[in-house]
């Protein structure tokens, strides 16, 4: 069982003068996952939610100062999204500070059983000098009837090096054959199998990725 103080929220001393004008306590207790960045994505601040979400996903909440502060945020982005939300928080670092909605973008993350759709939430810190990121569930329901599909033979989804491959989005799995098809696999989503790769159906990529961010 993980310590109760894993869960703790933890932030560098030097970004707490950046989250002044916040409520810190609504922060560190919000039932949102919510994390700070510097302007080169280096993790600065997570509260509590956030270490619970990384212990139930499996995440290795450590680095090499036995903190997960000090990582780097886009290591955990697949190779072909890092570029959009590289765009998307220099996006919210030049829209005008009299405007006071952040930067919105919404995504989801379902699970075996739910489906759950969430808004992140960028706010641009003291002129750019980092970030503050609130993520908040904005759908939450049972999948559709007819959704739940079951694997027919591991051997119809691993590819020639041996790889799964699940959209980094919707996270269904690709089948084999000569056109694009992705199933959604409640076992998979709740366990990845070991060899599993990550990257983005077309449809997800073309609909929610696009290749300029929202205003």
């Amino acid at each position: 069982m993980i310590p109760v103080a894993a869960f703790e929220p933890q932030c560098m001393p030097d970004f707490a003068p950046l989250l002044e004008r916040f409520d810190r306590k609504a922060l560190d207790n919000n039932s949102g996952t919510v994390y700070g960045v510097w302007p080169d994505f280096t993790l600065a601040y997570a509260n509590s939610e956030w270490f619970r979400f990384a212990a139930k996903n499996g995440c290795d909440m450590t680095s090499a100062a036995g903190s997960p502060l000090g990582g780097v945020i886009l290591d955990a982005v697949s190779a072909d999204l890092q570029p959009y939300y590289r765009s998307l928080f220099a996006l919210a670092g030049i829209r005008d500070p009299r405007i006071s909605v952040p930067l919105c973008h919404e995504y989801d993350c379902s699970s075996p059983t739910e489906y759950r759709r969430f808004a992140m939430h960028i706010y641009s810190l003291d002129d750019l000098k980092g970030y503050l990121v609130i993520n908040s569930l904005l759908i939450q329901r049972p999948h559709a009837p007819g959704i739940a599909v079951r694997a027919p033979g591991d051997e119809e989804y691993v590819d020639m090096n041996g790889f799964f491959c699940q959209c980094s989005h919707c996270r269904r799995f690709r089948r084999n054959g000569p056109t694009e098809r992705w199933d959604w696999i409640p076992q998979w989503v709740e366990r990845q199998p070991s060899r599993t790769s990550h990257g983005l159906c077309r449809i997800c990529f073309d609909y929610y990725y696009p290749k300029t961010p929202p205003d």
